[in-house]
């Protein structure tokens, strides 16, 4: 697996797509989103308590539009569950600015 790299100060739109076993689209009635940053913090985001956050875009389509702070290694992971149990994770590597 390839680690993507971004910047301090980007804002990324992470997002991940719920299928059952046949493939197809379905959104799981409960979904969390965790972050932990380089410094070991975790921050928790769900459907439940920030829907104005964990957007449900469409049948299966979730995303939380997140702005790297730290330098180092991020990790995020979206856990469904209810309707559809399943976990995506992944992680990015941010780098510090050059110029300041």
């Amino acid at each position: 697996m390839t680690t993507k790299a971004v910047d301090i100060g980007d804002r990324e739109r992470l997002t991940v797509t719920f299928t059952d076993i046949s493939s197809t689209l379905v959104s799981p009635s409960l979904v969390v989103v965790t972050v932990r940053e380089p410094d070991g913090t975790s921050t928790a985001y769900s459907t439940a308590d920030s829907p104005q956050l964990v957007v449900n875009s469409a049948t299966g389509v979730f995303y939380l539009d997140y702005t790297y702070d730290q330098e180092g290694r991020h990790f995020f992971e979206f856990v469904g569950t209810g309707a559809l149990v399943a976990s995506v994770s992944g992680e990015r590597w941010v780098r510090r600015s050059n110029v300041s």
